[in-house]
Formats: structure tokens, sequence, C-alpha cells
């Protein structure tokens, strides 16, 4: 009985206030973050995807393990366990996907629509948390959603036609996995509930390990340059970057919060 109690202890409790504020912060968080990768999209056009996550991956790993200083092996390794294992590792992945999307998506639709698109993800985990959880959704809460929906899709028919320009292959395919973000997230959104024990130290840490990892597997499959685009950048591209690695840390760090809370 004892230990039940204190393992019910060691969950921390809800607090919606503190979430919220978590999950403005992350939303100004990533605001940034995509402005900046439309910068540097805008500055150097032949800059892949993959290269603009692994720098922002690569100094974010390095600033990260020089936080944890000595506690790294504490936090990469020991906080890993066999219950937290498969919701930090979803969304790790779930992580990087998204990166990936909305940098990619930068070459192909304006700010505005990749971000009401992303903004579809707490219609989606509402609908899982239904599903999944069995939480009850109120009628103002679905009417909510359904304008949300219609309100994107007004949006991208509007970015359609933007300027005269029309579609091509690369633009729906870009728009296909643009529209599955969202989706990811939302199911995201339920694995970190599972993670209310986890530190930010160890999901931040691990999504940029692993993001630099693939990044730089990709760049050598693709015969890209680690050094090319670094070797160019001002003293305003560095500081841009510094800031992202910044920004994204606290972005993840937030949005776990948010959810533990």
């Amino acid at each position: 009985m004892k230990v039940a109690e204190v393992k019910k202890n060691d969950v921390p409790k809800d607090n919606p206030k503190l979430a919220i504020m978590y999950y403005v912060f992350y939303t100004m968080f990533s605001t940034y973050n995509l402005i900046s990768g439309k910068f540097f999209r805008l500055w150097y056009p032949q800059m892949s995807t993959f290269q603009i996550l692994f720098f922002r991956g690569f100094t974010s790993t390095i600033v990260l393990f020089m936080y944890m200083g000595r506690d790294t092996k504490k936090q990469l390794i020991d906080n890993v366990t066999v219950e937290n294992f498969a919701p930090l590792t979803f969304r790790i992945f779930q992580g990087i996907f998204s990166q990936f999307v909305r940098y990619y998506s930068m070459s192909f639709f304006s700010l505005s629509m990749i971000g009401v698109i992303q903004k579809l993800a707490p219609v989606f985990t509402v609908v899982l948390a239904y599903i999944l959880l069995s939480e009850r959704l109120t009628p103002l809460e679905i009417l909510l959603n359904v304008v949300a929906v219609v309100s994107s899709l007004l949006v991208s028919v509007g970015d359609h036609n933007q300027n005269g320009h029309q579609y091509t292959n690369n633009h729906y395919w870009a728009l296909i996995f643009l529209i599955l973000n969202p989706v990811c997230i939302g199911m995201s959104s339920i694995a970190l509930r599972k993670l209310k024990k986890t530190t930010t130290e160890t999901l931040v840490t691990w999504t940029n390990v692993v993001q630099t990892v693939f990044m730089a597997t990709a760049m050598l499959c693709l015969d890209q340059s680690f050094l090319y685009y670094p070797s160019r950048f001002s003293l305003l591209d560095w500081t841009l970057l510094f800031g992202m690695t910044l920004s994204v840390i606290g972005a993840q760090t937030c949005k776990l919060l948010s959810y533990q809370n």
C-alpha cells in the first residue's frame, strides 16, 4: 500500500495555468524558429533541409552536453527506462519528422499557410484523446474544431493561386506531409502525457542527437557539404543560428513541460 502511494505521489499533479504559460512560450520559440528558417531559405536557397537541420541540431547538442556536464550519463542512459522508452522514441522521431516537414515546406508555401495548417495539431489531439483516452467533447469544442479545419482549408485554397503560381508535384508532396504533420503532433501529444516523470534534458538532448545523426547520414548519402555554408556565414547568420539553437531547446523543453502540467 505504501509503495503504491509513493509511486502515485511521484507523478506531478496537473497545473493548467502553468501548462498554458509553457505552451505560450513554446509557441513564441517555435515562431522564431520558423521565421529564422525562412531567412536562411531566402539567403541560401541552395541549402538543403538536411543541412539546415544538421547545423541547428549539432549546435543544440553541443550546448546541451555543456549544460548537463557530469549529469550526461544520468540524463541520457539512467533516465531511459522500459516504461518511457516507447513514448520517448515516438516523440523523438515525430519531432524530427515535424521539423523536417516545416523546413522543407518553406520552399513551396508561405509561412502563414504553414503556421495555420500546423495549428490543426490541437484538433487532432482532441480527436485522438476522444478515441484513445475516452475524453468527452462538448458541443462548443466540436464547433471550434470544425471552424479550425474550415479556416485551414480556406487558407490553403487562397495560397494555391497566390501570385498566380500553380502547384507542381513537389508542392503536392510537401502539402501531403504538411497535412500529415498535425496528425503526428496529435499522436505525440498523447505520448507526452506518458512522459510526466521524464526530464526535459533527456527528451531534448536525445531528440537533437538523433536528429544530428540522421541529417548527417542523409548529407553523406547525398554528398552534401558540412563546411561549405558555415565557411560563408556572416556574423548575422551565426547570431541567427545561435538564436535558433536556444529557441529550439526552449521550444522542446516548454512543450514537454506544458504536457507534464
